[in-house]
Protein backbone atom coordinates (compact mmCIF):
# COMPACT_ATOMS: atom_id res chain seq x y z
CA UNK A 1 0.00 0.00 0.00
CA UNK A 2 0.72 3.80 -1.04
CA UNK A 3 -0.82 6.73 1.03
CA UNK A 4 -1.73 9.74 -0.77
CA UNK A 5 0.28 13.08 -0.24
CA UNK A 6 -2.08 15.72 0.03
CA UNK A 7 -5.71 17.31 -0.71
CA UNK A 8 -8.87 16.45 0.44
CA UNK A 9 -7.96 12.57 0.48
CA UNK A 10 -4.46 12.76 2.20
CA UNK A 11 -3.00 9.57 3.62
CA UNK A 12 -5.38 7.35 2.07
CA UNK A 13 -4.11 4.33 0.98
CA UNK A 14 -3.94 2.85 -2.37
CA UNK A 15 -3.37 -0.82 -3.17
CA UNK A 16 -0.48 -1.47 -5.83
CA UNK A 17 -0.99 -4.36 -8.11
CA UNK A 18 1.36 -6.97 -8.20
CA UNK A 19 4.28 -5.93 -10.68
CA UNK A 20 3.30 -2.46 -11.02
CA UNK A 21 5.98 0.00 -9.65
CA UNK A 22 3.94 3.06 -8.63
CA UNK A 23 4.99 6.98 -8.42
CA UNK A 24 6.81 7.13 -4.71
CA UNK A 25 4.75 9.71 -2.54
CA UNK A 26 8.35 11.89 -2.75
CA UNK A 27 7.75 12.12 -6.58
CA UNK A 28 4.30 12.83 -6.44
CA UNK A 29 4.94 15.32 -3.53
CA UNK A 30 7.48 17.18 -5.69
CA UNK A 31 5.25 17.52 -9.20
CA UNK A 32 1.86 18.69 -6.97
CA UNK A 33 4.24 21.45 -5.55
CA UNK A 34 5.47 22.28 -8.28
CA UNK A 35 2.17 22.52 -10.15
CA UNK A 36 0.47 24.19 -7.28
CA UNK A 37 -2.65 25.59 -7.45
CA UNK A 38 -2.72 25.05 -11.07
CA UNK A 39 -4.24 21.46 -10.51
CA UNK A 40 -7.74 22.42 -9.34
CA UNK A 41 -10.06 22.72 -12.11
CA UNK A 42 -8.25 20.95 -14.79
CA UNK A 43 -8.66 17.91 -16.82
CA UNK A 44 -5.84 15.46 -16.15
CA UNK A 45 -4.71 12.50 -18.31
CA UNK A 46 -2.34 9.73 -16.58
CA UNK A 47 -0.80 7.38 -19.18
CA UNK A 48 0.38 4.11 -17.88
CA UNK A 49 -2.07 4.21 -14.92
CA UNK A 50 -1.08 1.70 -13.32
CA UNK A 51 -2.18 2.35 -9.44
CA UNK A 52 -3.36 5.58 -10.59
CA UNK A 53 -1.53 7.26 -7.41
CA UNK A 54 -0.76 10.44 -9.60
CA UNK A 55 -4.23 10.66 -10.96
CA UNK A 56 -5.86 9.98 -7.85
CA UNK A 57 -3.88 12.82 -6.27
CA UNK A 58 -4.93 15.25 -8.67
CA UNK A 59 -8.47 14.52 -8.04
CA UNK A 60 -7.90 14.70 -3.94
CA UNK A 61 -5.94 18.54 -4.86
CA UNK A 62 -9.09 19.38 -6.96
CA UNK A 63 -9.06 18.52 -10.73
CA UNK A 64 -12.63 18.22 -11.81
CA UNK A 65 -11.79 14.88 -13.94
CA UNK A 66 -9.10 12.67 -14.39
CA UNK A 67 -8.41 9.89 -17.34
CA UNK A 68 -6.66 6.70 -16.78
CA UNK A 69 -5.15 4.64 -19.08
CA UNK A 70 -4.57 0.96 -17.96
CA UNK A 71 -4.13 -1.76 -20.81
CA UNK A 72 -3.99 -5.01 -18.31
CA UNK A 73 -7.30 -5.68 -17.14
CA UNK A 74 -5.86 -7.17 -13.74
CA UNK A 75 -4.21 -3.66 -13.08
CA UNK A 76 -7.53 -2.47 -14.09
CA UNK A 77 -9.06 -4.12 -11.34
CA UNK A 78 -6.80 -2.63 -8.67
CA UNK A 79 -7.40 0.65 -10.26
CA UNK A 80 -10.91 1.08 -10.19
CA UNK A 81 -10.93 -0.86 -6.11
CA UNK A 82 -9.00 2.32 -5.54
CA UNK A 83 -11.12 4.50 -6.87
CA UNK A 84 -14.25 3.37 -5.60
CA UNK A 85 -12.48 3.22 -2.40
CA UNK A 86 -11.93 6.95 -2.75
CA UNK A 87 -15.35 7.76 -4.13
CA UNK A 88 -13.79 9.39 -7.01
CA UNK A 89 -16.55 7.29 -9.50
CA UNK A 90 -18.29 10.40 -10.54
CA UNK A 91 -14.72 12.05 -11.71
CA UNK A 92 -13.47 9.74 -13.67
CA UNK A 93 -12.91 7.33 -16.70
CA UNK A 94 -10.38 4.31 -17.33
CA UNK A 95 -9.48 3.47 -20.88
CA UNK A 96 -8.59 -0.07 -20.58
CA UNK A 97 -6.36 0.22 -24.16
CA UNK A 98 -2.82 0.59 -25.27
CA UNK A 99 -1.70 3.90 -24.85
CA UNK A 100 -1.20 4.77 -28.76
CA UNK A 101 -5.01 3.69 -29.22
CA UNK A 102 -5.89 6.22 -26.19
CA UNK A 103 -4.28 9.15 -27.69
CA UNK A 104 -6.33 8.31 -31.14
CA UNK A 105 -9.61 8.03 -29.59
CA UNK A 106 -9.06 11.01 -27.66
CA UNK A 107 -7.93 13.31 -30.43
CA UNK A 108 -10.68 11.44 -32.30
CA UNK A 109 -13.09 13.25 -29.52
CA UNK A 110 -11.57 16.60 -29.74
CA UNK A 111 -10.43 16.01 -25.96
CA UNK A 112 -7.97 18.50 -24.41
CA UNK A 113 -5.92 18.02 -21.58
CA UNK A 114 -4.44 20.75 -18.84
CA UNK A 115 -2.03 18.31 -17.59
CA UNK A 116 -0.75 14.63 -19.19
CA UNK A 117 1.38 12.31 -16.87
CA UNK A 118 2.65 9.44 -17.85
CA UNK A 119 5.20 7.33 -15.95
CA UNK A 120 6.00 3.67 -18.77
CA UNK A 121 7.90 0.89 -17.17
CA UNK A 122 11.46 1.81 -17.19
CA UNK A 123 12.32 -0.91 -20.23
CA UNK A 124 9.24 0.70 -22.43
CA UNK A 125 11.75 1.64 -25.71
CA UNK A 126 8.75 2.78 -28.08
CA UNK A 127 7.96 6.42 -26.11
CA UNK A 128 8.00 9.22 -29.11
CA UNK A 129 6.62 5.91 -31.41
CA UNK A 130 3.14 5.16 -28.92
CA UNK A 131 3.13 8.76 -27.97
CA UNK A 132 2.28 10.18 -31.23
CA UNK A 133 -1.19 12.93 -30.85
CA UNK A 134 0.26 14.16 -27.39
CA UNK A 135 0.14 17.50 -28.81
CA UNK A 136 -3.29 17.05 -30.24
CA UNK A 137 -4.84 16.65 -26.75
CA UNK A 138 -3.01 18.38 -24.52
CA UNK A 139 -4.34 22.22 -24.05
CA UNK A 140 -2.14 24.93 -25.82
CA UNK A 141 -1.27 25.79 -21.69
CA UNK A 142 -0.91 23.00 -20.86
CA UNK A 143 1.81 21.14 -19.41
CA UNK A 144 3.25 17.22 -20.07
CA UNK A 145 5.04 15.57 -17.39
CA UNK A 146 7.41 11.80 -17.71
CA UNK A 147 8.78 9.69 -15.25
CA UNK A 148 11.54 7.92 -16.39
CA UNK A 149 14.75 5.83 -15.14
CA UNK A 150 17.49 8.55 -14.69
CA UNK A 151 19.68 7.25 -17.59
CA UNK A 152 17.09 7.54 -20.20
CA UNK A 153 17.81 10.57 -22.47
CA UNK A 154 14.79 12.61 -22.60
CA UNK A 155 12.47 12.38 -25.25
CA UNK A 156 11.69 14.83 -27.88
CA UNK A 157 7.91 15.44 -28.98
CA UNK A 158 7.15 17.35 -31.70
CA UNK A 159 5.01 20.76 -30.26
CA UNK A 160 6.91 20.81 -26.76
CA UNK A 161 9.33 22.35 -24.64
CA UNK A 162 11.53 19.73 -22.19
CA UNK A 163 11.39 22.87 -19.51
CA UNK A 164 12.77 21.00 -16.26
CA UNK A 165 14.54 17.60 -15.70
CA UNK A 166 14.07 16.52 -12.07
CA UNK A 167 15.96 13.46 -10.01
CA UNK A 168 14.98 11.25 -7.54
CA UNK A 169 17.72 8.57 -7.32
CA UNK A 170 16.74 6.46 -9.54
CA UNK A 171 13.85 8.20 -11.30
CA UNK A 172 13.40 11.71 -13.25
CA UNK A 173 11.11 13.47 -13.53
CA UNK A 174 10.66 15.62 -16.85
CA UNK A 175 8.86 18.55 -17.37
CA UNK A 176 7.35 19.18 -21.19
CA UNK A 177 5.07 22.48 -21.84
CA UNK A 178 3.44 23.45 -25.48
CA UNK A 179 4.60 27.07 -24.69
CA UNK A 180 7.99 28.25 -23.46
CA UNK A 181 7.98 29.63 -19.74
CA UNK A 182 9.66 28.67 -16.46
CA UNK A 183 8.74 26.20 -13.82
Amino acid sequence: MIRLSGGSKKRSNIKIPKGVRPTRSVVRRSIFDRLGPRVEGTKFLELFAGTGAVGLEALSRGASEVVFVEKSSSVKRILMQNIKNLSFEERIRVLQMSVRKALEVLKERGELFDIVFADPPYKFLKLEENLIGLKEITSPEGYFILEVRKDRTPPNFPGFNLEKEVRFGDTKILWYSRLSREL
